[in-house]
């Protein structure tokens, strides 16, 4: 559950207003429910769902439960298997490492192309990205230093795609909660970072 993510809301709230417009056009035909996905990391990213837990380090817990939100079905039984992905409310353990890591996150995407497709996190992000996928970010080394290591540390969801010259990604996450962080201030922030993203099916 480890994750050292520590990305701050670098936009102002007016952008909010294109987000939510932005984040009322479903994708029809998917089997993946973007409105749905979307709507609950907007409405979840400042007030966390009080059915799930909150941990300290909680943005791919937060993931997850946008996952779900989306129509994701929950699989596997072990929780430390890179095949399994679930939480289960009263059980123990409750949750499997994909659940709630990042990386862990990471290799169960990785073993599952008929859930998510790697996208190279790079302009332009309109012609890639679409409401509901993921970022993932490798910013530190096992000492904390920014310094990416291959392992991937947070995990964020894309809320809103800025088209044209604005060419942009709105990203909502947990851990230092937000639902309006640009990725362009993220990779002025920490130059060094390490990027996937994820297209969510």
């Amino acid at each position: 559950m480890k994750e050292k993510g520590n990305v701050r809301n670098l936009i102002p709230a007016a952008m909010l207003v294109l987000v939510i417009v932005t984040a009322a056009i479903p994708l029809a035909g998917a089997s993946y429910n973007r409105y749905a996905a979307t709507q609950y990391a907007l409405d979840h990213a400042l007030s966390p769902n009080p059915a799930y837990p909150y941990f300290s380090e909680d943005c791919t817990n937060f993931a997850s439960q946008v996952l779900t939100a989306g129509g994701w079905p929950q699989t596997g039984i072990d929780y430390a298997s890179s095949n399994a992905w679930f939480y289960w409310f009263g059980h123990t353990p409750g949750y499997s490492y994909t659940w709630a890591v990042a990386n862990n996150l990471n290799a169960f995407l990785i073993s599952h192309s008929d859930r998510a497709t790697p996208l190279a996190v790079t302009h332009p992000y309109y012609a890639k990205f679409k409401q509901g996928d993921l970022v993932q970010f490798d910013f530190y080394n096992t000492n904390h230093v920014l310094v990416p290591d291959g392992r991937w540390d947070h995990t964020m969801i894309v809320v809103g795609v800025l088209t044209g010259d604005a060419d942009d990604l709105i990203l909502a996450g947990h851990t230092d909660n937000t639902k309006t962080t640009r990725l362009s201030d993220i990779k002025t922030k920490y130059p060094n970072t390490r990027y996937i993203g994820w297209s969510i099916k």
